[in-house]
């Protein structure tokens, strides 16, 4: 009896904690659009990067480092609440080289209850997509950043805005939309053509590669968000780890899920981030 009370007791010190930090967030997230600084906090799912941000700013600056042309241009499929693209923008300020980031995505809905999978997150998501919600708070974000003058977007799916971009004109293209297999083959052989040749293909989720999990399990559900590898019992995104092996043939250089590829003339490379 004694031990039910004490669960009873937890769980309910639990809800009550949530609610608090919820209602904590809720009050920072409206500090912020009020007062027109930037959002990237837990609310809305809206801090999507994560600790993958100073991979991207890495692989920008290594990439910026040694840039003479132009213009350095970078092409983002899935930029949600827009943390991703303000790395790459700022990345871009901060040195001294001319630069655009162009970001595509729908901001529609596009998840069920059916192939969410083990992770609740893309319901949050979901809710936020049906509101309207986080195309605002795009905008908002790349306004209070500052980086208007460098961070443009096309909404809509990128099957329909890929094909109307011109060839080989970005140095590095980020993937991180859908997480389903048949989008993100399909986002994959729509970027290929449009990197220069030394540009870099790069996305995030890839948590496992495909030479580490049980590959059946994986195909049996690739259409789902997120599951536990059998193997390894690890919440990884099977789409994302089938579609990038199956599209460079194998293993691919990877920095806590952050992977990034170079296009030469003779196929892909890996890459190499300190």
């Amino acid at each position: 009896m004694i031990y039910f009370q004490a669960r009873r007791v937890f769980t309910a010190c639990r809800m009550i904690k949530g609610c608090l930090e919820q209602a904590v967030e809720t009050a920072r997230y409206e500090a912020c659009r009020r007062t027109r600084a930037p959002y990237f906090g837990s609310l809305l799912a809206a801090s999507q990067v994560g600790t993958r941000a100073a991979w991207l700013a890495k692989c920008a600056r290594a990439e910026l480092k040694n840039f003479k042309n132009h213009e350095f241009r970078i092409l983002e499929i899935g930029s949600w609440a827009g943390s991703s693209a303000v790395i790459w923008a700022r990345a871009i300020k901060n040195s001294a080289v001319k630069g655009s980031v162009l970001c595509v995505d729908p901001w529609e809905p596009y998840i069920n209850q059916e192939n969410i999978g083990c992770s609740q997150t893309p319901l949050v998501m979901e809710r936020a997509l049906q509101k309207g919600q986080i195309y605002e708070l795009f905008l908002h974000n790349i306004r209070a950043c500052g980086m208007e003058d460098i961070v443009q977007h096309r909404k809509g799916p990128s099957d329909q805005v890929l094909p109307t971009l011109s060839e080989q004109t970005f140095h590095i293209v980020y993937i991180d939309g859908s997480h389903f297999y048949s989008q993100v083959i399909k986002d994959l052989e729509n970027s290929e053509r449009l990197i220069i040749e030394g540009g870099i293909l790069c996305g995030d989720d890839l948590d496992l590669q495909r030479h580490e999990i049980v590959v059946a399990h994986a195909q049996e559900n690739r259409e789902r968000d997120y599951i536990r590898d059998l193997k390894l019992d690890k919440p990884f995104h099977p789409g994302v780890t089938l579609a990038v092996a199956e599209f460079f043939g194998g293993e691919v250089s990877c920095y806590e899920g952050f992977w990034a590829m170079r296009k030469t003339k003779f196929g892909w490379q890996k890459i190499y981030l300190r």
